[in-house]
C-alpha cells in the first residue's frame, strides 16, 4: 500500500449488519489513499458499475464502493469478486449472461452509517 491509506485490523462488519452480502460479514478492510482510489478506478473500470467508486478492499479481493451519482449516490456497496461476470467474460470463461452487475451488494445508506456497522472482531 502506498502512503495515506488505512488498514483496519481486527474489526468486522458482522453478517447481521450486512444481510445483503453473501457468505457472512465483511472483514479485514483496507481503505485506499487518494492515489490508490484513482488507480483502482482505472483498473476496475470494466468490472464495477460506472456510478460506483472503489475506496477499499477486503482480504479476499472484494471491493468496497461508494455511489457517485444517481439513486446510489453516497451509498456504500460491497463488490463480490466471486460473482464477477464481466471479469469472467474478459478471461474467456463460459458464464450465463443476465444481470452483469449482480455482484454489487448494498451495505449502508452513507459512509458514516457504514463505519458505524464495524465491531471489534474479538467481541461477541
Amino acid at each position: 500500500m502506498t502512503a495515506n491509506g488505512a488498514w483496519i485490523p481486527d474489526v468486522i462488519i458482522p453478517s447481521e449488519n450486512c444481510p445483503n452480502v453473501p457468505g457472512g460479514g465483511i472483514g479485514g478492510e483496507m481503505l485506499y489513499s487518494c492515489s490508490e482510489i484513482l488507480e483502482n478506478r482505472e483498473i476496475r473500470s470494466n468490472q464495477v458499475s460506472p456510478d460506483l467508486l472503489v475506496f477499499g478492499n477486503d482480504d479476499f479481493g472484494n471491493a468496497l464502493c461508494i455511489g457517485l451519482h444517481g439513486p446510489r449516490h453516497g451509498k456504500v456497496y460491497f463488490w463480490d469478486h466471486e460473482n464477477d461476470v464481466i471479469g469472467a467474460l474478459e478471461i474467456g470463461m463460459d458464464v450465463a449472461l443476465g444481470n452483469t452487475r449482480q455482484n454489487e451488494y448494498f451495505v449502508a445508506d452513507s459512509l458514516v452509517e457504514f463505519i458505524t456497522l464495524y465491531k471489534n472482531a474479538d467481541s461477541d
